[in-house]
């Protein structure tokens, strides 16, 4: 089954729900930063995407339906607000043999 999450493109101009804090996020060669990510259920988060990096890479979560590609030097936004429970992986198409990859969860509510 598919997660639904509210899914903002990159740069978006219309932000639906109010986000309540941001999160940076660096792309470089060959790994992010950080490790992995962690969001309560039904926060609205923005994630400052910076690649870092000489090469072109992506930000994508299958399973979210987000797939960001940010040329060296580029910075880009997307905003999310999960409403599922569960943990995903994250990483870039082009380096996750590389190792290029880590993990976003999402948790319930305390």
């Amino acid at each position: 089954m598919k997660a639904k999450t509210a899914f903002h493109p990159p740069n978006s101009e219309d932000a639906g729900a109010q986000v309540s804090r941001e999160i940076e996020v660096e792309l470089d060669d060959y790994y992010f930063q950080p490790k992995s990510i962690s969001i309560p259920l039904g926060e609205a988060v923005r994630l400052v995407l910076k690649n870092e990096g000489r090469s072109t890479h992506t930000f994508t979560i299958d399973e979210l339906g987000i797939n960001v590609r940010l040329a060296p030097g580029e910075t880009k936004t997307i905003e999310i607000t999960p409403n599922k429970v569960g943990s995903y992986t994250f990483y870039c198409i082009p380096h996750r043999a590389l190792g290029m990859v880590e993990n976003l969860t999402i948790t319930s509510k305390s």
